[in-house]
């Protein structure tokens, strides 16, 4: 939770950051209807050392919030997504992401006779109606 709140914030200020110098530059200029939308600015990513670790860890991670056509996306972790089906008031698709979430048997006794998990994509599949 802590990690999505920070992330989501910094995500916010750096969009808010590129979208008003960019609104600023271009204020007298009439804008085209485009079927991209990208903010993009600078994050950090924080998580446990393993799940369940009181121990965390920052990594610098770039927030981005790319869409062509509300139909292919690039938000946060999710690298690239897809909408599969889009309604006013629903969607449900599937998106490619990265889990940090890593621990090695090394990390805390507790862990000794565990096998090593890595960093590694997960799928994610979701629907949402509102």
């Amino acid at each position: 939770m802590k990690r999505a709140l920070i992330t989501g914030a910094l995500g916010a200020l750096g969009a808010f950051a590129i979208t008003g110098v960019a609104s600023a530059a271009q204020a007298d200029e009439p804008q085209a209807a485009s079927d991209w939308k990208i903010s993009v600015g600078p994050g950090l990513y924080v998580f446990p050392k393993y799940p369940g670790s009181s121990q965390l860890q920052v990594l610098p991670f770039p927030v981005q919030d790319i869409s062509w056509k509300d139909r292919v996306f690039s938000q946060g972790p999710d690298v690239l997504g897809v909408n599969a089906l889009l309604g006013e008031n629903y969607h449900v698709g599937a998106s490619l992401s990265f889990d940090f979430q890593s621990r090695s048997a090394s990390d805390d006794a507790r862990l000794r006779g565990l096998p090593d998990v890595h960093y590694g994509p997960k799928l994610r599949l979701f629907a949402d109606y509102t």
